[in-house]
């Protein structure tokens, strides 16, 4: 980089170093799976459902937008999975639902990554209320 000279003064070549930096948002250990169920708690009536937003993310909760890969998808618990299974992520993000089964209990819902590992979540299932009928 060349600097331009104040009246008097000759013309000084200024140079800089070039040194490697490797952001710590592009290492593996930085680089997480979020699952979040929009509901923790449902009614199994068997047809009360909630969304789970699946993410990749940064240390700092950032959407990783290439971030790709399937997701699998298990279920264990009075639910089950309305969307695709597994499914690809598209721009970082998916999301599927979860209905509710006739019966009370906990859902587990299992999202694994091929790179990012396996997280799971769990949302309650309650029974219906005495004299309610699904709708």
């Amino acid at each position: 980089m060349i600097r331009r000279a104040n009246p008097g003064e000759t013309w000084t070549a200024i140079t800089a170093s070039a040194t490697s930096f490797v952001s710590p948002s592009l290492l593996p250990d930085s680089t997480r799976l979020s699952v979040e169920p929009d509901d923790v708690e449902l009614v199994g009536d068997g047809i009360d459902a909630t969304r789970v937003v699946l993410r990749v993310t940064d240390e700092f909760g950032a959407t990783r937008p290439f971030a790709d890969g399937a997701v699998a998808l298990t279920l264990t618990g009075p639910g089950e999975i309305i969307g695709e299974n597994p499914f690809a992520l598209f721009g970082g993000v998916g999301a599927v639902w979860i209905k509710t089964k006739e019966s009370s209990g906990t859902i587990r819902l299992t999202a694994n990554h091929p790179k990012l590992g396996a997280k799971t979540i769990e949302i309650r299932v309650k029974p219906m209320a005495v004299g309610q009928t699904a709708v």
